[in-house]
């Protein structure tokens, strides 16, 4: 999903699925690569999700959200 969205120059797919969408996709890829113990990678991903988040909130806020999400939805 996440390179799906990046690589739409159009900005049309984004504003579709929202503009936390992509965000939100590498914290869950970074909270996938904690769980297995991939610290390196889900630091990437954290990071990833941070920058596309234009750095307005904290990576904590964004788990939280994203495990909140996440817990209704299931």
């Amino acid at each position: 999903m996440a390179h799906h969205i990046e690589s739409d120059s159009t900005g049309v797919l984004l504003s579709e699925v929202g503009p936390n969408t992509l965000c939100f996709t590498y914290v869950r890829i970074g909270l996938l690569h904690e769980k297995l113990g991939n610290q390196e990678q889900a630091a990437i991903a954290f990071s990833q999700a941070i920058k596309s988040n234009s750095g307005n909130a904290e990576l904590s806020v964004l788990k939280a959200s994203v495990l909140k999400l996440d817990e209704k939805a299931a």
